[in-house]
């Protein structure tokens, strides 16, 4: 009885809103301790007020993307800061891809199978949030590249 008790709760916990809320406010606020620094890491990231070490960061160039009026230098250097932010989040052991969608509510998560390894994939509902939608998708093609090449290099080589 005590076990089919706690199966029940722990599947009553699984299932909390509040505990998948705060797994996805975990992961889009992560910062990989490879880039745990107080300061602005390039001129870019000094010149937008805005430090890309989480995919927070990113999520905000998406949404502001337009506003920002970015320069092809810019768009250069935010996709090595894409690349940085993928590797590190690889590195610490957190492996996802990220995907968006233009619809309220649903679930935030999906799967990838890359390799024959199941990849968590973070799924940001933007609704209206975002007025160039293809912008956010190539920050998140640049991420999971990066991040896809780091896990089948991984898998390839065990």
């Amino acid at each position: 009885m005590i076990l089919v008790s706690l199966f029940f709760y722990s599947s009553i916990i699984a299932q909390n809103p509040e505990n998948i809320s705060d797994k996805i406010n975990h992961l889009y606020n992560y910062i990989p301790s490879s880039l745990k620094t107080k300061s602005f890491v390039s001129d870019f990231e000094k010149k937008h007020q805005i430090k890309i070490n989480k995919i927070n960061s990113l999520l905000a160039f998406g949404v502001y993307y337009d506003e920002l009026k970015l320069n092809d230098n810019d768009v250069h250097t935010l996709e090595k800061h894409i690349h940085k932010l993928a590797i590190g989040l690889y590195n610490d052991g957190v492996q996802l891809l990220l995907k968006g969608v233009s619809a309220h509510g649903g679930t935030y998560f999906s799967s990838e199978i890359i390799k024959g390894k199941k990849i968590d994939v973070l799924v940001f509902r933007y609704g209206n949030m975002i007025k160039n939608y293809k912008v956010i998708s190539i920050i998140f093609e640049k991420f999971n590249q990066k991040m896809k090449e780091k896990i089948m290099n991984s898998v390839s080589q065990h």
